[in-house]
């Protein structure tokens, strides 16, 4: 399981849920190369610039991105886990599991090269 080809993503909006005043709005870019390897950056819910590393691994229009990001008050950079789901359009929907605070249904486009 990998990815196939490049990935090129523009990342869109993120709900929450029991997140209290976060911003829904958290735009930015991110590129999958075809080994897998993953990073991008966006501006977080709470207003600051995030950026991340990881790895996504693929298997049809699902995918699994693991690794670390940084932006957030908790600490310097926390664990990532990224389950989801790639439409025909390019829109992918990621669901962000959050057992401290607000989870996410996260929503980005992506160009497949």
């Amino acid at each position: 399981m990998s990815a196939a080809g490049l990935v090129i993503g523009i990342q869109l909006l993120s709900l929450h849920a029991g997140g209290g005043d976060l911003r829904t709005l958290t735009p930015g870019a991110y590129v999958q190369l075809e080994s897998g390897a993953t990073a991008g950056v966006y501006l977080n819910s709470h207003g600051r610039r995030s950026v991340f590393a990881g790895w996504t691994l693929e298997q049809g229009r699902w995918a699994l991105t693991v690794g670390g990001v940084s932006g957030y008050p908790k600490a310097p950079a926390i664990p990532m886990l990224v389950p989801s789901y790639r439409l025909d359009s390019g829109l992918r929907i990621g669901i962000v599991p959050n057992p401290f605070g607000a989870s996410v249904l996260h929503f980005s486009y992506e160009v497949r090269r």
